[in-house]
């Protein structure tokens, strides 16, 4: 096998790592972001359950219920936004090429110091 056939083979592999890296990032993104969905959800059920629970139920169990319930739904929603977003933070930040796909490029690096590395024996 030549140097140009070993080149192209390198650059096959290189894009299918690349492809890999970025389902890779979209699982784990799309994991984070479907947690803070749910994070959302339970905002809206603690808002327009719990509330209006709370306030037509006056008595003093069951306001206590009630805002059990409310503190609850509020506090898991906001833990779950808050993880869903930090789990989702290369989505949401300025992504690089380098930092979302490290390996890809890591292995660029190396493919391309091989290569000049037989370009040069070769020539020698």
């Amino acid at each position: 096998m030549d140097v140009a056939q070993e080149a192209r083979q390198l650059g096959q592999l290189q894009l299918q790592l690349a492809k890999q890296e970025l389902r890779e990032i979209l699982v784990r993104n799309g994991m984070g972001l479907a947690v803070a969905v749910i994070g959302v959800v339970l905002l809206a059920l603690a808002a327009l359950v719990a509330l209006p629970v709370f306030l037509v139920l006056r008595s003093p169990d069951r306001v206590a219920a009630a805002l059990v319930w409310l503190v609850v739904d509020a506090g898991l929603g906001l833990l779950m936004i808050l993880v869903g977003l930090l789990l989702a933070r290369k989505l949401l930040s300025r992504p690089s090429p380098r930092r979302l796909l490290p390996r890809t490029f890591a292995a660029f690096e190396e493919n391309q110091a091989w290569l000049l590395r037989q370009l040069r024996s070769n020539g020698r």
